[in-house]
């Protein structure tokens, strides 16, 4: 079980990924990684440099925020399953 991912140096706090859980990739090649442990799905680019995050990194379910996200589900238009845009 990997419990950190130290995935780029290029920001030393944003781009590392504690208890990464899944993992999918864009149309446009982008990695991105729920991030439980920090409340967020973190966006990094082919060459693992990180780029932005989803979420505001607190727990709860307003906006901008999620609650231990563990799984990432998105088509080839980049829509979640109840075909909301993904805005990032």
């Amino acid at each position: 079980m990997i419990k950190e991912c130290k995935l780029n140096q290029n920001h030393q706090i944003l781009g590392n990924v504690e208890w990464p859980q899944a993992l999918a990739t864009t149309y446009h090649g982008e990695i991105m990684c729920a991030d439980p442990r920090q409340h967020r799905i973190v966006v990094f680019n082919r060459d693992l440099v990180f780029k932005y995050q989803i979420g505001s990194g607190q727990a709860g379910s307003g906006k901008d925020e999620f609650n231990e996200p563990v799984d990432l589900i998105l088509n080839q238009l980049g829509k979640s399953k109840k075909n909301k845009k993904i805005s990032y």
